[in-house]
C-alpha cells in the first residue's frame, strides 16, 4: 500500500476499496442508517474490530454541526466507535466523534479536504490507521481503536493544546515585572511555564509530597500563610525556592529556606538536568510577578 494508491481511490469515490486496501473488512449486517430531522442517509462502507466507517452523502454542502452531531447519536446505535465520512461536491469532512474522559458525550474532531486533491495529511492519517495481514493475528478492539484515535485526534488535541498555552503565554508574560525588554518579559515566561508544566505532570505521578494537586494546595497553604492579598508571595516566597532550592538542588545541599516555607515544600526530589537552575534573567533582574487579571 502507497500514498499514491490511497491517493487515487480517493480521486475514484471509492471508499469501500479504499478501506478494504488500509486492511479493514467490510462491515457485515448493518444496514444505512435513517437520521432522524435529516435527509443525510449514513452507509456503512467498512469495520475494524468494532471501528466502523461510514459514508455520508451531501450533494447541498457538508452539514452543520448541529446536524453532524444528530448522525453521531444515531450511529451510536449501530457499533461502539465511528469514522465517519462526509462527502460534498468540493470538500470532505472526515469526523472521529472523540469520547470525553467522564465516559459521558463526545468532542467532535474533524479534518476537511479538498475533494479532488487529497492532501498529504489525510494520506498520512490512513496510512496510520491502516492494518497489514502480518499483524491481523495480534490485533484487538483495543489496538485498532488506540491507533485509529491516534490518527484523526492527535493534530487537533496538539493544535488546541498550542492556541491555549499561546494565549496563556501571552496574559502571563503580561504579569512580570522588574524586566524591561519585552523579549525577555516573553521569554521567562516561556521559562515560567515550562517549570510549572513540568510540575504539573510529576505532581499527578504523586512524586511531590505525596500530594497529587501539590500546586493547588500549597497556593491555599500560602494564602493562609502570607494572607489572600499577597499574590506576589506564591511567587517570590514559594514557587522562587522551590525551583532553585527544592527541585533544583539534592536534599543536602537544600539550605537557605525560611523553615515555615520548607514546610510548605515538603517533601520533593532533585530534578537534575538545569531546568531549576537559577536562570540568566533571574540573576540579571529583580523580578516579581504581578496578579493576573481575570
Amino acid at each position: 500500500m502507497t500514498e499514491q494508491e490511497l491517493a487515487a481511490l480517493l480521486q475514484q469515490g471509492d471508499f469501500g476499496a479504499l478501506f478494504r486496501r488500509m486492511g479493514w473488512e467490510n462491515p457485515g449486517a448493518i444496514q444505512t442508517a435513517v437520521v432522524e430531522d435529516s435527509d443525510l442517509r449514513p452507509v456503512p462502507v467498512a469495520d475494524k474490530r468494532g471501528v466502523t466507517a461510514w459514508l455520508v452523502e451531501c450533494p447541498d454542502g457538508l452539514p452543520e454541526r448541529q446536524e453532524q452531531r444528530r448522525v453521531v447519536r444515531r450511529l451510536k446505535r449501530f457499533s461502539r466507535d465511528q469514522l465517519i465520512v462526509f462527502v460534498s461536491p468540493s470538500q470532505h469532512l472526515w469526523l472521529w466523534p472523540e469520547q470525553r474522559p467522564s465516559g459521558v458525550g463526545h468532542r467532535l474532531v474533524d479534518h476537511v479536504y479538498p475533494s479532488g486533491a487529497p492532501t498529504d495529511a489525510l494520506l498520512q492519517r490512513l496510512v496510520q490507521a491502516s492494518f497489514t495481514l502480518a499483524e491481523e493475528d495480534d490485533l484487538t478492539a483495543t489496538s485498532v481503536l488506540a491507533r485509529i484515535r491516534r490518527s484523526f485526534n492527535a493534530d487537533r488535541v496538539t493544535k488546541s493544546f498550542y492556541r491555549e498555552f499561546q494565549k496563556h503565554h501571552k496574559n502571563f508574560a503580561a504579569t512580570v515585572e522588574g524586566i524591561a525588554p519585552e523579549e525577555d518579559r516573553r521569554w521567562y515566561a516561556s521559562v515560567l511555564l515550562n517549570r510549572v508544566m513540568f510540575i504539573y505532570f510529576i505532581q499527578r505521578k504523586g512524586f511531590l509530597d505525596s500530594d497529587r494537586n501539590y500546586l493547588r494546595s500549597r497556593l491555599t497553604m500560602v494564602r493562609e500563610h502570607y494572607g489572600p492579598n499577597q499574590f506576589f508571595a506564591f511567587y517570590k516566597r514559594f514557587l522562587v525556592p522551590l525551583f532553585h532550592v527544592g527541585l533544583g538542588s539534592p536534599p543536602e545541599l537544600r539550605t537557605g529556606i525560611d523553615p515555615e516555607v520548607q514546610q510548605i515544600i515538603g517533601e520533593v526530589p532533585y530534578v537534575n538536568g538545569g531546568i531549576f537552575e537559577p536562570h540568566e534573567l533571574e540573576v540579571a533582574y529583580d523580578i516579581e510577578i504581578k496578579r493576573m487579571r481575570r
